[in-house]
């Protein structure tokens, strides 16, 4: 993975998480305390982990397409 993949995979996952911290995570609490559950470490990481599975996923579908088609 060269210079530019990882940084395109940081940018990625940091826009994954910026998104999450400022729309997903309120609703996602809302959405537990409506459900009657508290909000403790395992609820947390469970959010941070999806959202980080799913930036790297897409991530990996950017690098992966930039990288085949600049293959020497």
């Amino acid at each position: 993975m060269g210079l530019l993949s990882r940084l395109v995979t940081c940018l990625i996952v940091a826009g994954g998480l910026a998104f999450w911290n400022l729309y997903g995570r309120d609703l996602y609490h809302a959405w537990l305390e409506s459900m009657g559950k508290s909000v403790g470490f395992g609820e947390e990481m469970i959010g941070y982990f999806f959202v980080l599975l799913i930036a790297y996923i897409i991530a990996w579908i950017f690098t992966r397409r930039y990288e085949e088609e600049h293959a020497v």
